[in-house]
Formats: structure tokens, sequence, C-alpha cells
């Protein structure tokens, strides 16, 4: 997977489509996830998603960084899962989570973490070298780092530098999630 580009807020604040498209594919798998932690349903999810990144276009001159970007993203998703999930008990005596529990602020606050930590988490690692992006790949999905070792016949050693070296670089490209769970927070 190539590594992504920064998005430029200015090109999408004056509607390049590229850059669009851009935003569109490196973030709309994330906000799948964010709706699908609230409703359940990859579908219904996707449908929101659309419908919220259709209402971004509308109004993309309202943004002047991707922070701001974000803000509307998690709150517009948010709210509208919600009023799916509302609707849905209408006409059904049982819902998949407790709603009081989804209108929550720390709810709110664990899903965001999650889905900026996922963010991270993949665009970083996509940018290490090979041999790092590989270890911590398999680190990632549990493997011992004996097994990280044999695997990618390396020392064990190799292996605990390499994943050293990759966690400090993603606690580093962290500390952006404080700023938008403080702006989520702002009413």
């Amino acid at each position: 997977m190539p590594v992504r580009k920064e998005i430029n807020i200015g090109k999408l604040k004056e509607g390049d489509e590229a850059e669009f498209r851009t935003f569109y594919t490196h973030y709309f798998p994330f906000f799948i996830s964010f709706a699908q932690s609230f409703l359940g349903s990859e579908e219904d999810s996707r449908d929101i998603v659309q419908e919220i990144f259709l209402s971004y276009w509308k109004s993309r001159n309202n943004f002047d960084d991707l922070v701001a970007l974000k803000v509307f993203f998690y709150r517009s998703l948010r709210n509208r899962c919600l009023n799916v999930i509302r609707d849905s008990k209408k006409h059904v005596s049982h819902s998949l989570k407790d709603t009081a529990e989804l209108e929550s602020r720390e709810y709110l606050e664990d899903a965001v973490i999650r889905e900026e930590i996922a963010m991270v988490v993949r665009s970083e690692v996509e940018k290490l070298p090979p041999q790092a992006r590989n270890v911590l790949r398999l680190a990632l999905h549990g493997h011992s780092n004996q097994e990280i070792a044999e695997q990618l016949q390396i020392s064990v050693n190799t292996v605990k530098s390499h994943k050293l070296a990759s966690y400090s670089l993603l606690r580093h490209n962290l500390k952006n999630i404080k700023t938008i769970l403080l702006l989520l927070a702002v009413p």
C-alpha cells in the first residue's frame, strides 16, 4: 500500500476533485468503522458515511484545517447514527445498544480515540522502512519477538530495536487526538 500524502485543506476548499478522492479513499474506511461502533451494520454505516461526505462537499469552504474537518465528520456521523437508532426503536422493540450509552460523551471519546489511533498507526506503519514495517505488523497481530525474529530471519535484538523506534514514532504522532477530543467537547 503506498504511503498516503497529507491532505491539503486549501485544495479541498477549492473543490479539487483529486484531493477529495485522496481524502475520501483514506478516511472512508475509518469513518465506516466509527459509524459501525454505533450501528453494528456495515451497510447502514456505509450509507451514512457517504451522506456525510456529500454534506461535507457542499459546505467544504467552512473548514480551515484537518482537525475541524474531523470534528465535523465525527459529530455528524454520531448524530446521524443516533437518529437512525432512535428511528429504528420506534419500529422495533429492541436495539443493538443502549441509546443512553451511545449518546454519552465517554462513548464518543472512546470511538474517536479508536479511529484516530487506527488511522495514525496505519499511516505511520506504511511510512516505516520495509523491515520495520514487517516487524510492527507482526507485533500488532500478536506475535512474540521470538516468533517475529524466526519468521523474518533476524535477531531478537533487531526486532526489539525496530519495535522501539516504531512505537516512539507512533506516540509522537498521537498528540493531535487531544485537540480533536477537546473540540468535540465544545458544543
